[in-house]
């Protein structure tokens, strides 16, 4: 894929938020899922062995998105802020919220792609994209302390099943573990599993990379919460929120034939942009799961996430 989708992606993340409005707009943070939906698509496409012809698929994918949301990927910049961020304004907003759940880890997942981008293209942090990418964390922040979930509050009973992480290690196995078993409703496409778990962690484990290890590491918490949030999906939920039954194919994600079709007849998790971060997310995290078996399986699990 070509380099301007990771302009597209930064640049739609910036505008989730109008900028006259501090703490939200219209449009909210969910939109924040298509900027990042592309970005996942070009790292996807880059660095793993893709048949040939996939990327041109997955563009075409990414380009039907893109002219369905044209008003966040419009590529004229447009900046009403007097201020201008640096790059580590984004990591320090991140800071104010990381230690509280919130939106799915959504505060971590958005902050870890921008600055994945904006670390491996320093052109692309132009004044107008970094103020839009801190007043988007700054909502979050603002909003943790609303709606929030405290970890220490949260896990005070001691009754809780997921165990504290140790390393980011643990926390990778307690995602994959989790995966691996989660119960599947075969006919609905679905599993019994919160995908966000996986873009989460990997958000963590990119911070690290990126070397925010210490900010990284306050996340942790929050992510156990998440896991335990998971638990409380029932398998009701799952087949009233998703009531009409398909048929998963056994394509790999890396062969034409897994994109060569019409995403729309079950239309799931592309409307989300959730097929390419799972993809994505979940390839830069299995050589650490660490099991062939426990890979295989959850490879397979992953057919009824997208």
């Amino acid at each position: 894929m070509d380099t301007k989708y990771l302009r597209a992606g930064v640049n739609g993340l910036s505008r989730v938020l109008d900028s006259e409005d501090a703490f939200g707009s219209h449009r909210g943070w969910f939109c924040g899922h298509w900027a990042c939906a592309v970005i996942a698509a070009f790292y996807f496409c880059r660095d793993n062995p893709i048949e040939p012809g996939v990327d041109e698929a997955v563009t075409r994918e990414v380009d039907r998105m893109i002219g369905m949301h044209d008003d966040i990927f419009n590529l004229d910049e447009i900046d009403t802020n007097e201020k201008t961020h640096d790059v580590e304004d984004i990591i320090d907003s991140l800071t104010r919220s990381i230690v509280r759940y919130i939106a799915s880890g959504h505060n971590v997942i958005y902050t870890a792609y921008a600055l994945k981008v904006l670390t491996e293209n320093p052109e692309l942090a132009t004044p107008p994209v970094l103020n839009g990418i801190v007043a988007l964390l700054d909502y979050f922040e603002y909003a943790s302390r609303l709606h929030g979930v405290d970890p220490k509050e949260f896990f005070s009973d001691g009754k809780k099943l997921t165990p504290a992480y140790e390393n980011e290690n643990d926390m990778i196995d307690n995602v994959f573990a989790t995966l691996q078993y989660a119960p599947r409703l075969s006919d609905r496409h679905r599993t019994l599993f919160d995908g966000h778990l996986m873009t989460h962690a990997h958000a963590l484990v990119l911070l690290s990379r990126l070397g925010y290890g210490s900010v990284a590491r306050s996340g942790y918490e929050s992510h156990r919460v998440h896991m335990e949030e998971n638990r409380n999906f029932e398998l009701q939920i799952l087949m009233e929120r998703w009531p009409k039954k398909v048929t998963v194919d056994d394509y790999h994600p890396f062969s034409l034939a897994f994109w060569d079709r019409d995403f729309n007849e079950n239309d799931n998790q592309w409307g989300a942009g959730h097929v390419f971060k799972y993809l994505y997310t979940f390839y830069e995290l299995a050589p650490r799961i660490g099991s062939q078996y426990r890979t295989n399986v959850c490879e397979r699990q992953l057919a009824y996430l997208t």
